[in-house]
């Protein structure tokens, strides 16, 4: 049985040009396999259930949110580069790393 996650980004992944009616890109294979990568990895620590957004741009962000006291969100560049990583708080604590160009590697089999 698929995970919920692997059923969204499958789902992502068969988008087609302009799904969004603002003429939004096809979600990239390499973000859909990163977003995978994390998902998978962050479930065997117990994290789980984010939002699993498409971004216009062919991308994927998973966005974790608890109450309105605090967001942390990963966003992956369509060609799987992480392109934004937030987090915030409401006790003052703020960071956006905009732009932070991380490629993802898997372990050798």
């Amino acid at each position: 049985m698929k995970k919920s996650f692997e059923l969204k980004l499958n789902e992502l992944s068969q988008l087609k040009k302009n799904w969004d009616s603002y003429n939004g890109d096809v979600i990239g294979t390499p973000a859909l396999t990163v977003a995978m990568l994390i998902l998978t990895s962050l479930e065997e620590v117990g994290i789980s259930d984010p939002d699993i957004i498409p971004t216009s741009e062919g991308g994927v962000s998973l966005e974790w949110t608890r109450g309105n006291s605090s967001e942390f969100s990963i966003h992956i560049a369509a060609n799987g580069l992480l392109s934004d990583i937030f987090a915030y708080s409401t006790s003052g604590t703020y960071e956006a790393h905009p732009n932070t160009e991380v490629e993802i590697e898997t372990a050798p089999s």
